[in-house]
């Protein structure tokens, strides 16, 4: 019976990437048979401090290569990687060969779609190495169909939400809301998350005759919106910054709203962690079309905007109409959480099949 060799990155600070694969690591660790090698170098290789980078990330691949070494994988094994984006996959590129050499199965989890968008020369190599034998899990059926394009010789591709891997199940019992009251933003607050963008749907709101409340939430981490913040805060009576939140802050932080935003200018975008977080809730959701997100969000659970579209005068048309029309909300929050459950049942069943194949 064969050991699974596990390559991702599972410390740091908790986010998306991160609580995926340490979520991938909880179910495959429920077998003795895992071996973890951690690989994530601790500064990028082009930093200012480029000396020091390079000989942290050099130590760090060696680390992990004498302790491949040391546990003399063979044939029967399996290596799982949580694949890296830009630099880092050169980790990935070393030992994905190593795995190739000696003849094991190799599951390629992909947490980014900067190298389906621009292909990089580590990509281009980890694809052609991984060949037509390697099994690829992707977060949608869209990133899959992306994926094969760039990449012919991925002829195995496995579509798996990460819903049932960092979200619980659907809430027993919970109702769907019945009245638009309050809006919500939750990310990291940075221009390429669409903060300028929810910003901008305050301030249109201020114009029309409904009255709703703001709710924005998450780290600053892009420190030139502060100051926009801070005066909203001032001049908008009912509006909020609340700042990061994490556990049941979140949770009641999705309790508090009627409609989630999410406006990402992000171009490597995927599904949205958050947009699941907000149908798990019974929240609609308004997003710009990016990545994985329109596969999930549709007119039975939320609004889809072209990603080139005015969002906040779109998106305020969009709450407004909801607001005056009570029974078509109730109908997008049951379907909220119809969408939810949905989701998580298939991503729940997907995700015990590759265990179990990897387990075998």
């Amino acid at each position: 019976m064969g050991r699974i060799f596990f390559l991702g990155n599972t410390a740091g600070i908790p986010g998306g990437r991160i609580n995926v694969t340490r979520a991938m690591l909880s179910c495959l660790g429920r077998s003795d048979r895992t071996r973890v090698i951690e690989l994530m170098p601790p500064f990028d290789i082009r930093s200012p401090n480029r000396g020091m980078a390079l000989w942290l990330t050099l130590r760090s691949m060696s680390a992990g290569l004498m302790k491949w070494l040391r546990l003399r994988p063979r044939s029967s094994d399996s290596l799982y990687i949580a694949v890296n984006t830009g630099e880092r996959q050169w980790f990935d590129l070393l030992f994905l060969t190593l795995s190739r050499l000696v003849g094991m199965d190799c599951w390629l989890h992909h947490h980014g779609y900067s190298y389906l968008l621009r292909p990089s020369v580590p990509a281009r190599l980890l694809f052609r190495i991984a060949g037509d034998s390697s099994t690829h899990i992707v977060q949608c059926r869209k990133m899959a169909e992306d994926l094969s394009l760039r990449y012919p010789s991925a002829r195995k591709i496995v579509p798996l939400s990460n819903a049932a891997l960092v979200l619980g199940p659907p809430v027993p019992a919970l109702m769907p809301k019945k009245n638009v009251r309050t809006i919500g933003f939750l990310s990291n607050l940075m221009k390429e998350k669409g903060v300028e963008d929810f910003l901008d749907l305050v301030e249109s709101s201020r114009k029309g005759e409904e009255k709703f409340q703001f709710l924005l939430a998450g780290p600053l981490m892009d420190q030139e919106l502060e100051p926009r913040i801070r005066d909203l805060e001032r001049r908008v009576e009912h509006f909020n910054y609340i700042g990061p939140v994490y556990g049941e802050q979140k949770e009641t932080f999705f309790s508090r709203i009627d409609v989630f935003c999410f406006p990402t200018r992000f171009s490597v975008e995927t599904e949205g962690i958050v947009n699941l977080e907000a149908l798990r809730a019974g929240v609609p959701v308004i997003s710009f079309d990016r990545g994985c997100i329109s596969e999930y969000i549709d007119d039975t659970c939320g609004f889809i905007i072209p990603k080139e579209a005015p969002f906040a005068r779109l998106a305020l048309e969009k709450i407004v109409q909801w607001q005056k029309n009570p029974e078509c909300y109730n109908a997008l929050s049951s379907g909220a959480l119809e969408r939810y459950a949905q989701i998580y049942l298939k991503s729940s069943k997907i995700t015990d099949d590759i265990v179990a194949q990897m387990t075998k």
